[in-house]
């Protein structure tokens, strides 16, 4: 059962209703205090010499923030800065002491360095951007300056991450569902109020073509009632391509049309990513869901495997990542990842600009 799955299933009595409603003021006080006290002064926040932007989020998981944090340094990568990453490494289960780097040459799996750094290691190595690695990011900017000669960092999650100061705050907000439900952790998603979005010096909108056109303009208002000083720019997830995940093969699009299929994946948001094979009219016959980050076990696939029969599997990029060694033994039918790009679609000139730090 997911954080999704668990809170509807607390929240259908009044008992458990009363305990999530409790559990957010105690989230609320703790939030607002240790807010408090980097703002008095009393804890220190850190100022690097090197421009550090942030892609975060308002609500917890869902808003495409991994695939914002590969536009934006492909964006900056463009504009011949030299760029690396900031990751907490969240959900690596051999997580070490220390900072581990991506990109220098030593090799790392992804319990190393958790399965989101991976995936961006994977898609980002061609063009030598470093990817920092530690729960401590005041710890791993520190290496990163005196490593490599960066003009950027781009801290992947933290918005709610007072340590480190940054310059340019990127906040990811679902067009599906902004806000989280209305309610903070854990009777609903938000990480903290809305008023949060007034810090931002860019809001960007993800999965605006999921929901209808009066929606988006709404949310729209809303967000200029909201933070009035903050541009909006809207994005969507394009799909690209389904990989062949025995042979490293990329296959069109239309591989999968008409065709019946499971799907497998253990990712913050689930749903969105089965609505998207559903709209390559892909008839999901199967479902299976773990929670996110959620590390594959190979007898967990020989279940699957049976349970499957001759369906194709369709995953994640992010998923393949935590795959257990020697998974083709386990499941013997096609496997295939499906993988989507991030585009701009309303307010490309902003993000430029916004990115550009200038």
């Amino acid at each position: 059962m997911n954080a999704v799955e668990w809170q509807k299933e607390l929240s259908r009595s009044l008992p458990g209703k009363a305990f999530l409603a409790l559990a957010s003021l105690a989230y609320a006080a703790g939030f607002w205090l240790h807010r408090a006290l980097y703002k008095i002064g009393i804890l220190k926040s850190r100022r690097f010499p090197i421009k550090i932007v942030c892609i975060g989020n308002l609500t917890a998981g869902g808003t495409g923030k991994t695939s914002a944090v590969l536009l934006a340094v492909e964006e900056l990568h463009g504009q011949k800065l030299k760029t690396a990453i900031l990751s907490r490494g969240y959900g690596r289960p051999n997580s070490a002491a220390g900072v581990s780097v991506l990109g220098n040459g030593h090799p790392f799996s992804w319990q190393d360095c958790g399965d989101e750094p991976w995936m961006l290691h994977q898609a980002l190595k061609d063009k030598g951007i470093p990817i920092f690695i530690s729960p401590n990011r005041v710890q791993a900017a520190e290496q990163a300056a005196r490593s490599f000669p960066l003009d950027v960092l781009v801290m992947d999650d933290g918005f709610q991450h007072w340590p480190l100061q940054r310059d340019l705050d990127v906040v990811c907000v679902s067009a599906l569902d902004p806000f989280g439900g209305g309610w903070l952790l854990p009777l609903g998603f938000l990480r903290e109020p809305k008023s949060g979005l007034r810090r931002a010096g860019l809001i960007l909108l993800t999965h605006t073509d999921r929901v209808p056109e009066r929606s988006v303009l709404r949310l729209r208002r809303e967000l200029a009632r909201i933070a009035p000083e903050v541009p909006v720019v809207e994005s969507v997830h394009r799909p690209a391509a389904f990989i062949d995940l025995r042979n490293q093969k990329s296959l069109a699009l239309d591989h999968m049309d008409k065709r019946d299929a499971a799907s497998l994946s253990a990712i913050g948001s689930p749903q969105q990513f089965e609505e998207q094979l559903k709209s390559l009219n892909i008839r999901l016959k199967q479902i299976w869901r773990y929670p996110d980050h959620h590390p594959y076990a190979l007898s967990e696939f020989e279940s699957l495997n049976t349970l499957a029969g001759a369906l194709p599997i369709i995953t994640t990029l992010k998923d393949f990542v935590r795959f257990p060694k020697d998974w083709q033994s386990a499941l013997s039918g096609e496997v295939l990842a499906f993988s989507a790009r991030l585009e701009i679609v309303r307010g490309k000139k902003i993000w430029t600009q916004k990115l550009s730090l200038q």
